[in-house]
């Protein structure tokens, strides 16, 4: 509960932005790629700034293992030293954790705001932007949970984008038949494979800008990290995923 008023005006404001591009081009599909597209961008600067700190630590990690090993029976002094080697160099090593503060609530708030009962728990139900909330539910006095209920029966041509039902998930569309169900693992594939090159290209960059190499357990991770999204992704419903 505690979280879910922390994070209510982000739900709110995602919900809005929703109803906002529905509003001219009544496709939730089309709507939801370009509100995923203005969440990338806000956030573009943050993980851009987390990703050049990150490079950095990985850079500077052959002194700082010089450090720790000089110093590593005594531990008051090892911070010390690097501490000291931080201030000199102008480091932060906090620096690339300090942006997810902020990321992780935007993320947080997409998701909440996709999640099933369904998304009219968060979009606009009067005024000139309630049009997504009558087309999900067929009349702006309907309450939000009779909405969901009577959606879970019967998907409104609102929710069907490219041959998905985004309510449904891969999960629950595999018990529809192959073809049903393919277009859902079409997309876990897009989740699995965007993933990889998202990883291809920032290991790229680190090797680009002379950082150290990262350890195999940390590579193997790193490697992994694209298909356990995409293990995970199976329960979300299409219009999260």
């Amino acid at each position: 509960m505690l979280a879910g008023s922390f994070l209510d005006p982000l739900y709110r404001i995602v919900g809005w932005l929703l109803a906002l591009l529905y509003y001219p081009t009544h496709s939730l599909g089309l709507s939801i790629i370009v509100l995923t597209l203005i969440v990338m961008a806000v956030q573009f600067p943050l993980i851009a700034k987390q990703t050049r700190s990150m490079i950095l630590m990985q850079r500077v990690q052959p002194e700082i293992k010089k450090i720790q090993q000089k110093y590593k029976d005594d531990r008051a002094k090892q911070n010390e030293e690097l501490l000291k080697y931080y201030q000199e160099n102008k480091i932060n090593p906090l620096a690339g954790c300090l942006p997810m503060l902020l990321i992780f609530p935007i993320g947080i708030a997409v998701y909440d705001t996709f999640r099933r009962p369904g998304v009219q728990y968060h979009i606009p139900r009067s005024g000139t932007f309630a049009k997504l909330y009558v087309d999900i539910c067929g009349n702006s006095a309907t309450s939000p949970a009779d909405c969901a209920a009577a959606v879970k029966k019967h998907a409104p041509s609102t929710l069907h984008f490219l041959g998905l039902n985004l309510n449904l998930s891969a999960a629950s569309s595999a018990s529809n038949g192959l073809m049903q169900a393919a277009p859902y693992f079409v997309l876990l594939g897009l989740v699995i494979l965007t993933g990889w090159y998202q990883v291809r290209q920032t290991q790229a960059r680190q090797a680009k800008s002379g950082a150290a190499p990262v350890n195999a357990q940390m590579q193997a991770i790193t490697k992994i990290m694209p298909v356990f999204f995409g293990v995970i992704s199976y329960g979300f419903n299409a219009a999260t995923t």
